[in-house]
């Protein structure tokens, strides 16, 4: 049996709407909350002593909430095997 590796390229003109979907929140919010575990500093220390947060889970929240999340990319995998790279910051609408 032959194996081959088949690589795809991301599209350059998007084609998907610039919506956040929950599920995608949430892995960001996941990822962060990983990092933050590992022992990241957050983006928003002094809000956290300020308002006596001590859960990471809480903190990632609040760091979306207020669009301070370090750069993260949404790769969103289309049918045909390309697929799109979005940043975070490119969504116009969050849930």
């Amino acid at each position: 049996m032959d194996l081959s590796i088949v690589t795809s390229q991301a599209n350059e003109k998007k084609i998907t709407p610039p919506i956040m979907y929950t599920f995608e929140k949430s892995k960001i919010i996941e990822k962060r909350v990983d990092q933050l575990n590992e022992g990241y500093r957050s983006t928003i220390e002094d809000i956290i002593k300020k308002e006596n947060i001590t859960r990471s889970d809480e903190i990632a929240l609040r760091e979306f909430e207020l669009g301070k999340l370090p750069r993260y990319e949404v790769k969103r995998v289309l049918g045909d095997g390309s697929f799109e790279l979005w940043e975070h910051t490119d969504f116009e609408f969050f849930p």
